[in-house]
C-alpha cells in the first residue's frame, strides 16, 4: 500500500483552494500542488482555473499544467425533459 497524505488550505473560502499531496511512486516522492481559483472575467463571466504542479522530490524535476474550465451555462443534454418530444409508435 502507497500512503497518500493531503492538505487543504485556502486564503480566500469559496474563491481559492489549495490542495498539497505527497505521493510516493515507482520514481520516488512526489509532491504535487493542486490549486483551484475562480477568476472574474472583463466579460462579466467566471471560470475555474487549475494550476497543478508534480515535483519529484529526489531530483527536484518539476512540471506544471494551466487547465481553465468554463461553465456550461445550458441544460446538459442528459438532463433534458424529452417528455416533451413525440415519441415514436412502437406498435407500427
Amino acid at each position: 500500500d502507497r500512503e497518500k497524505k493531503t492538505l487543504e488550505t485556502s486564503d480566500s473560502w469559496g474563491q481559492h483552494l489549495k490542495l498539497t499531496s505527497s505521493l510516493l511512486t515507482v520514481n520516488g516522492l512526489a509532491s504535487i500542488v493542486d490549486e483551484k481559483k475562480l477568476v472574474q472575467e472583463e466579460t462579466g463571466g467566471t471560470s475555474l482555473l487549475q494550476e497543478l504542479t508534480i515535483t519529484n522530490v529526489v531530483t527536484g524535476d518539476s512540471h506544471t499544467t494551466l487547465r481553465y474550465f468554463v461553465p456550461y451555462t445550458d441544460t446538459p443534454p442528459h438532463l433534458v425533459d424529452n417528455a416533451d418530444q413525440d415519441m415514436p409508435d412502437a406498435s407500427k
